[in-house]
Protein backbone atom coordinates (compact mmCIF):
# COMPACT_ATOMS: atom_id res chain seq x y z
CA UNK A 1 0.00 0.00 0.00
CA UNK A 2 2.78 2.40 0.69
CA UNK A 3 4.38 1.92 -2.50
CA UNK A 4 1.42 2.68 -4.56
CA UNK A 5 0.66 6.41 -2.75
CA UNK A 6 5.08 7.28 -2.87
CA UNK A 7 4.72 8.25 -7.17
CA UNK A 8 1.43 10.44 -6.66
CA UNK A 9 3.46 12.31 -3.53
CA UNK A 10 5.88 12.82 -5.77
CA UNK A 11 3.83 14.78 -8.19
CA UNK A 12 2.45 16.75 -5.42
CA UNK A 13 5.72 17.30 -4.09
CA UNK A 14 7.11 18.76 -7.43
CA UNK A 15 3.61 20.41 -7.97
CA UNK A 16 4.83 22.25 -4.77
CA UNK A 17 8.29 22.99 -5.74
CA UNK A 18 7.37 24.69 -8.55
CA UNK A 19 4.64 26.58 -6.50
CA UNK A 20 7.57 27.44 -4.39
CA UNK A 21 9.62 28.32 -6.64
CA UNK A 22 8.26 30.37 -8.91
CA UNK A 23 7.67 32.96 -5.56
CA UNK A 24 10.69 32.80 -4.60
CA UNK A 25 11.75 33.75 -8.39
CA UNK A 26 9.52 36.59 -7.45
CA UNK A 27 11.43 37.43 -4.48
CA UNK A 28 14.74 37.15 -6.75
CA UNK A 29 13.01 39.40 -9.17
CA UNK A 30 12.54 42.18 -6.31
CA UNK A 31 16.60 41.39 -5.33
CA UNK A 32 17.21 41.99 -8.90
CA UNK A 33 15.53 45.45 -9.19
CA UNK A 34 16.12 47.05 -5.45
CA UNK A 35 19.31 46.16 -4.26
CA UNK A 36 21.86 47.88 -7.46
CA UNK A 37 19.83 50.83 -6.74
CA UNK A 38 20.36 50.54 -2.84
CA UNK A 39 16.58 50.35 -2.13
CA UNK A 40 14.78 47.69 0.78
CA UNK A 41 13.90 44.36 -0.75
CA UNK A 42 11.19 44.52 2.19
CA UNK A 43 9.21 47.55 1.34
CA UNK A 44 7.70 49.45 0.15
CA UNK A 45 5.37 47.33 -2.27
CA UNK A 46 5.94 46.11 -5.48
CA UNK A 47 5.57 48.71 -8.12
CA UNK A 48 5.82 49.63 -11.54
CA UNK A 49 9.18 50.75 -12.66
CA UNK A 50 7.54 53.01 -15.23
CA UNK A 51 4.60 55.10 -13.05
CA UNK A 52 5.61 53.90 -9.61
CA UNK A 53 1.96 52.47 -8.87
CA UNK A 54 1.60 49.84 -6.62
CA UNK A 55 1.14 46.87 -7.77
CA UNK A 56 -2.20 45.05 -5.68
CA UNK A 57 -1.89 41.44 -4.80
CA UNK A 58 -4.05 39.89 -7.93
CA UNK A 59 -1.66 41.36 -10.68
CA UNK A 60 1.94 40.39 -8.55
CA UNK A 61 0.93 36.38 -9.08
CA UNK A 62 4.04 34.86 -10.86
CA UNK A 63 3.56 34.00 -14.61
CA UNK A 64 0.06 34.36 -14.33
CA UNK A 65 -0.39 38.09 -13.60
CA UNK A 66 2.29 38.32 -16.79
CA UNK A 67 0.26 36.20 -18.65
CA UNK A 68 -2.91 38.23 -17.87
CA UNK A 69 -2.16 41.37 -18.66
CA UNK A 70 0.00 40.19 -21.38
CA UNK A 71 3.07 41.96 -19.84
CA UNK A 72 1.89 45.22 -19.30
CA UNK A 73 1.46 47.28 -16.35
CA UNK A 74 -2.55 47.76 -15.93
CA UNK A 75 -2.36 51.65 -14.39
CA UNK A 76 0.03 52.71 -17.42
CA UNK A 77 0.02 50.09 -19.79
CA UNK A 78 3.97 50.36 -20.31
CA UNK A 79 5.00 47.10 -21.29
CA UNK A 80 7.44 45.12 -18.28
CA UNK A 81 10.30 43.13 -19.29
CA UNK A 82 10.40 39.84 -20.48
CA UNK A 83 13.51 39.14 -17.66
CA UNK A 84 10.38 39.17 -14.37
CA UNK A 85 8.91 35.82 -16.20
CA UNK A 86 12.30 33.92 -17.24
CA UNK A 87 13.74 34.45 -14.10
CA UNK A 88 10.32 32.96 -12.17
CA UNK A 89 9.66 30.35 -14.73
CA UNK A 90 13.91 29.39 -14.62
CA UNK A 91 13.52 29.04 -10.75
CA UNK A 92 10.50 27.23 -10.79
CA UNK A 93 11.91 24.83 -13.33
CA UNK A 94 15.26 24.27 -11.04
CA UNK A 95 12.91 23.79 -7.71
CA UNK A 96 11.40 20.85 -10.19
CA UNK A 97 14.30 20.01 -11.00
CA UNK A 98 15.81 19.49 -7.25
CA UNK A 99 12.43 18.08 -6.21
CA UNK A 100 12.61 15.44 -8.52
CA UNK A 101 16.16 14.41 -8.55
CA UNK A 102 16.58 14.31 -4.44
CA UNK A 103 12.77 13.79 -3.27
CA UNK A 104 12.33 14.45 0.04
CA UNK A 105 14.22 13.51 2.87
CA UNK A 106 12.02 10.59 4.15
CA UNK A 107 11.88 8.69 0.89
CA UNK A 108 16.02 8.31 0.63
CA UNK A 109 16.13 7.26 4.50
CA UNK A 110 13.54 4.28 3.45
CA UNK A 111 15.33 4.17 -0.01
CA UNK A 112 18.90 3.27 1.54
CA UNK A 113 17.24 1.25 4.19
CA UNK A 114 15.68 -0.89 1.90
CA UNK A 115 18.72 -1.03 -0.38
CA UNK A 116 20.82 -2.05 2.59
CA UNK A 117 18.77 -5.10 3.61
Amino acid sequence: MRGLLLPDLRIFYAIAAGVFGLVFGSFLNVCIYRIPRDMSVFAPRSFCPHCGQPIPWYDNLPLVSYAHLRGRCRACGHSIGVRYPIVELTTAVLWIGVAARYGRSEERRVGKECRSR
